[in-house]
């Protein structure tokens, strides 16, 4: 694909509500072609998304069905240190930068608040069981 093409498609694509995700590939696939490295750029792209999306749907199944996924606890550590960059960042923000830093700390430690919660509920779930094997 052309590269005008390609970016034809792109903004034919995001005027018409093509999911971000399809965009996401055309874009990667117009700069592979620029670059021309021979789909490796590409490649790795689309098997790094598709890693992290096999990870968010485990997170969404264990969010559903109650259990805590080695995912789970990485998003957990993930949230905290993106939380202390926010906060250290927040120290010399100002104007709408600040408004974005303090909007971006919240929604961190609402995820982070949603996030333990979700992993004590089932850590007390699983302690339940297991109690209840060993009366059994």
């Amino acid at each position: 694909m052309r590269a005008s093409q390609g970016m034809t498609n792109i903004v034919m694509g995001s005027a018409y509500g093509e999911s971000l995700y399809a965009l996401l590939i055309q874009a990667v696939e117009v700069i592979d072609n620029l670059v021309n490295d021979g789909g490796v750029f590409a490649d790795t792209v689309k098997k790094n998304l598709q890693r992290v999306s096999d990870q968010a749907v485990q997170t969404a199944l264990a969010n559903d069905y109650g259990y805590v996924t080695e995912p789970q606890k990485a998003e957990l550590l993930a949230a905290k240190a993106r939380l202390e960059n926010l906060q250290r960042a927040l120290i010399g923000a100002c104007g709408d930068n600040r408004t974005r830093i303090e909007n971006a700390i919240r929604e961190h430690e609402s995820k982070i608040k949603f996030l333990e919660n979700a992993i004590a509920s089932s850590d007390f779930s699983s302690d339940q069981k297991t109690e209840k094997n060993h009366v059994v």
